[in-house]
C-alpha cells in the first residue's frame, strides 16, 4: 500500500493541470483593486469637472447680468445675483447623465474688486465642494488607515465685468 501511496504522491506532484486556475486566484483581488481604482478616478475626475464648468458657468452669468462699477477703487452699486442663486446655477451643470455625480456643493460666494489697471470689476465666484469616493471599502481593503472617503476642494473663476 505504501507503494501505491508514494505512486499517487508523485503523480499529484508531475500534474500541472489547476495551476492557471490557482494563478488566477491569486491575481484576481489585485485586478479587482486595479478595476475599482480606475473606475473610481474616472468618475472622480469627470465630477470635478462637472463642478469647475458651473463655476465658470456661475461666474459668466455674474459677469453679464450684475452691474457694479468701480468709483476711486471701491466697487459700488448693489449686487443683482444672491450666492443662492450662484448655488443653483453651479449645481445645475452637476445634473443629468446616467451615473450620479459624487460631488456635494458646499457653499459658493460671488466677490467684486475693482482692477488697479484699468478701472474694470471684477467678478470673483469661488465654491467648496466635497468630493465622495463610494469605492472606500475597496481601497480600505489594501490600506486600513485610509482616509479616502472624502475630498473637499476648493474652486474658483474670475472675470470681468461686462457692460460698463
Amino acid at each position: 500500500m505504501s507503494e501505491r501511496l508514494r505512486h499517487m504522491l508523485a503523480r499529484f506532484r508531475r500534474d500541472e493541470g489547476g495551476a492557471v486556475i490557482v494563478e488566477f486566484a491569486l491575481t484576481l483581488p489585485l485586478m479587482l483593486v486595479l478595476f475599482a481604482f480606475i473606475v473610481e478616478s474616472g468618475r472622480t475626475f469627470w465630477a470635478y469637472q462637472s463642478a469647475v464648468a458651473g463655476v465658470r458657468d456661475a461666474t459668466r452669468y455674474v459677469g453679464r447680468a450684475d452691474e457694479r462699477t468701480c468709483d476711486d477703487g471701491d466697487v459700488v452699486g448693489t449686487p443683482q445675483v444672491s450666492d443662492a442663486a450662484l448655488l443653483e446655477i453651479v449645481n445645475r451643470g452637476l445634473r443629468g447623465g446616467v451615473i450620479a455625480q459624487p460631488i456635494t456643493i458646499n457653499t459658493v460666494t460671488g466677490d467684486y474688486e475693482c482692477s488697479e489697471e484699468n478701472g474694470f470689476v471684477i467678478a470673483t465666484v469661488a465654491a467648496q465642494a466635497t468630493l465622495q469616493l463610494p469605492f472606500t471599502g475597496i481601497f480600505r481593503l489594501v490600506v486600513e488607515d485610509s482616509d479616502l472617503g472624502e475630498i473637499v476642494v476648493a474652486l474658483s473663476d474670475s472675470t470681468r465685468m461686462f457692460g460698463q
